[in-house]
């Protein structure tokens, strides 16, 4: 059985690069269809939640997705779009805490 605690800096970065992967099709995707430019910053936290995915409890890795719109326009279907593939598509994320800022 994993360590819960356990937290090595590879697996960090492999998370990131994956989550990073996620974020850039997405924005990539917005950008086209609103001709606007949205920056961003992603923190993996060692911190695991407990969360359900499907029928099941899962407990895994909580991370900070941090979004700068321009011009104080929040796009809250964005930031729910980006929460929802990063969990669907990185196994070991199940939490995505966003902080949005212009």
């Amino acid at each position: 059985m994993e360590d819960v605690h356990s937290f090595d800096k590879e697996e960090q970065q492999r998370i990131a690069v994956s989550v990073n992967e996620v974020v850039n099709r997405e924005l990539k995707s917005y950008k086209e269809k609103h001709n606007t430019e949205i920056t961003y910053h992603i923190l993996v936290d060692n911190v695991r939640s407990v969360g359900v995915q499907g029928d099941e409890r899962t407990y895994k890795r909580c991370m900070e997705l941090k979004l700068k719109f321009p011009n104080n326009l929040v796009d809250y279907d964005l930031v729910a779009r980006l929460s929802t593939s990063i969990t669907n598509e990185v196994s070991e994320i199940n939490r995505v805490l966003c902080d949005y800022f212009s």
